[in-house]
């Protein structure tokens, strides 16, 4: 979620986002509630649902935002706040805010955390509907993955990253010997090499989603697969270095490890994504069950877009 941070980045920088403690808020303001128990269909004026479950806070940001947009000017000149209840809200798309958005240097638009509360706006989807197969072992098939819509390489539980099979289990593999480019990469990098015995296996599962990290003198290389010549144990990768020369070289003894091998999944706390069928599996480690825990994986590369806003403030988010 780079994009997203780097975002929140910029906008902290440019004073837009004051995460400092809650609004103070006019009497003669507006102000308007989000929580994960709310509904977008209720009127968003009270804090919670009321007894009956007839109204109460909005359900989402994007519901709240057009609340504050509708409102007279009379009303936005006053400022306004929307109040965010504690718990997770994972956006469907990023929130965009324009011109109509901005309060006024006097009276800023302001969304705050409601009292001591935390929000969280997330970027990434709750992942729930888990089935354990076996001791430790848990499935949930992803009908956007399988239709090609949704791809992650990522995944948290209870906000902790988890990491995707690899081989070696521990260390690295070392590459036997360089070969010459193709023509395709030319002088402009290199794209194979050749591998030990043992070291890389052409029926692997899902091949083209095998990926290998090549290390460099000061960086590292991540390519897929493109081809496996087993008689010369020549590996040719899906792309090639960032350049030529010794500090982006393949050579003999370089290191190189192996990530998302389906048939390397073992160890608790490691998952695999299979495109093919929208089949997620995870390792649970010990005391997890995923339809308890928060399992969450990336969904959007950014969680906010500002095009021409000014005197929005958000705070505790």
């Amino acid at each position: 979620m780079r994009f997203a941070l780097f975002a929140a980045v910029s906008l902290l920088m440019l004073g837009i986002i004051d995460v400092r403690g809650a609004a103070a808020q006019r009497k003669d303001s507006t102000a308007f509630y989000v929580a994960p128990t709310g509904s977008d269909s209720w009127s968003g004026t009270i804090p919670k649902p009321n007894g009956a479950k007839t109204d109460g806070p909005f359900a989402t940001v994007s519901r709240a935002q057009e609340a504050v947009r509708a409102l007279p000017a009379a009303s936005k000149s006053a400022g306004n706040t929307v109040f965010l209840r504690g718990g997770f809200y994972s956006l469907t798309a990023p929130l965009a805010f324009d011109k109509s958005d901005s309060g006024t240097e006097a009276a800023p638009t302001v969304y705050a955390a409601y009292r001591n509360e935390t929000p969280i706006l997330s970027g990434g989807e709750r992942i729930t509907g888990w089935k354990q197969t076996k001791p430790g072992r848990w499935e949930v098939t992803l009908p956007a993955v399988a239709r090609g819509e949704w791809r992650f390489s990522q995944l948290y539980v209870n906000n902790e990253r988890r990491l995707r099979p690899r081989l070696p289990k521990d260390g690295y593999y070392t590459i036997g010997g360089s070969l010459p480019a193709t023509p395709r990469a030319g002088d402009k990098g290199y794209d194979r090499f050749i591998y030990r015995k043992g070291d890389i296996d052409p029926n692997w599962q899902n091949r083209d989603d095998v990926e290998l990290l090549c290390f460099h003198i000061w960086s590292m290389s991540r390519f897929n697969i493109a081809d496996i010549d087993t008689r010369e144990r020549a590996l040719t990768l899906s792309g090639y270095t960032r350049k030529a020369g010794q500090n982006y070289s393949l050579v003999h003894n370089n290191r190189y490890i192996v990530e998302n091998v389906k048939e390397a999944l073992s160890t608790p706390g490691q998952w695999y994504l299979d495109r093919k069928t929208g089949v997620l599996t995870y390792l649970s480690r010990r005391g997890e069950d995923p339809n308890r825990d928060t399992v969450v994986a990336p969904r959007l590369e950014r969680l906010m877009q500002v095009n021409g806003m000014s005197n929005v403030t958000f705070r505790g988010i």
